[in-house]
């Protein structure tokens, strides 16, 4: 069925090939993404390029957080979810090129479908046989080489064409003022104002990211007698119970706050921006705080981090010997066959990891 599904999809992307083009409006861009959270986060500084170079915004279509997540943004003008954009209200648009961020048949079908002239797209190694093929309707490919170059800069290079220059990566947020305000009001009622706050983010966009609940509790209790720390949890209703195991196996319940799925995603921005930590797996939020300044303490386990990781201050944790492990997740092709070998890497770093880092990156502990 899926590659009668992916044969249907070429024969009607190879027919809209065919037809005649409409004149495009000079240099109309819109770029496509199927990139997580994290992903949309990083791609923030690729936008912002485009925008102070050509002063101009570009259209994106992405996921179902990207009209959330780039509310505000002067660089982004309209935002399309992916699953519910069809080619025909793209093509109403005249987008004079567009430029795919992964190797997808679908993002390439949806653009050639749309009637874009100027398709510029990513490639890498390793993609399967359909992938290759659609990458035939691409004008451009630029190969991504894991070269040890990060992936939201590289993505900067497929816009050279249009006069991009490559640029340092500059990632940003723009919480509203009323977003603001619910992190202020939070943050007073929690009683947090004038206290050493540490967020947690216990989940992972992939399970086998997940660092294990009771080893977060030994961090948190590490936190509360050494540091005299508030631990604030944070993340979507989907890491509500993994939270709720937490907070249940710490022995200092009343530092404890939980917030999981609390906040809509630049509400998140703003609530975690005074914290003096940030800890998680390599997961969405913790792009977030990042991008917001926080230092932030990335559980990476399996993820290879060298294709995109923090850019702030922070520290990357991969579990020690991890060449023993075999080769790890990797940007784009992070291989569901290898999910439990990668489950074991994440399972390998040690709570005395996590402290160190904690003691790097904002000093030696305060007794009680």
């Amino acid at each position: 069925m899926f590659h009668l599904q992916r044969a249907w999809l070429l024969l009607q992307t190879f027919a809209a090939s065919l037809r005649p083009q409409h004149p495009a409006a000079p240099k109309k861009i819109l770029v496509l993404t199927t990139g997580k959270l994290g992903d949309l986060v990083c791609l923030t500084s690729v936008f912002g390029a485009v925008g102070r170079q050509l002063q101009t915004t570009v259209d994106v279509v992405a996921n179902r957080f990207g009209p959330e997540l780039f509310a505000g943004n002067p660089h982004i003008g309209a935002v399309w979810v992916l699953n519910d954009t069809s080619p025909s209200a793209l093509a109403a648009r005249r987008y004079s090129h567009a430029v795919i961020l992964n190797p997808n048949p679908e993002l390439v079908a949806l653009a050639v479908r749309a009637g874009i002239p100027h398709r510029i797209g990513i490639s890498t190694p390793r993609e399967n046989f359909w992938t290759r093929v659609f990458e035939r309707f691409l004008r451009e490919r630029h190969v991504y080489r894991y070269d040890q170059q990060q992936v939201p800069e590289f993505s900067q290079r497929l816009l050279s064409t249009l006069g991009v220059q490559p640029e340092p990566e500059r990632r940003e947020l723009f919480p509203s003022d009323a977003d603001r305000r619910t992190a202020q009001v939070f943050w007073r009622e929690q009683g947090l104002v004038g206290q050493t706050v540490v967020a947690m983010c216990l989940g992972a966009g992939k399970a086998y990211k997940l660092w294990p609940v009771e080893r977060f509790a030994e961090v948190a209790d590490h936190l509360a007698e050494n540091y005299r720390a508030k631990i604030l949890l944070v993340g979507s209703d989907g890491d509500k119970e993994r939270s709720a195991a937490m907070a249940a196996a710490v022995k200092h319940h009343e530092a404890v706050v939980d917030a999981t799925g609390q906040f809509k995603l630049l509400e998140l921005a703003a609530v975690v921006q005074p914290c003096k930590l940030f800890i998680a797996a390599d997961t969405g939020p913790l792009h977030v705080a990042d991008t917001m300044k926080v230092p932030v303490v990335d559980i990476a386990g399996p993820a290879d981090c060298v294709t995109q990781h923090p850019i702030g201050k922070y520290r990357i944790l991969h579990p020690q010997g991890k060449e023993r492990y075999g080769e790890m997740a990797v940007a784009f092709h992070s291989g569901s066959e290898h999910e439990e070998r990668y489950a074991k890497m994440a399972g390998a770093v040690t709570v005395k990891q996590v402290i160190d880092a904690i003691h790097e990156l904002v000093g030696q502990h305060h007794s009680r």
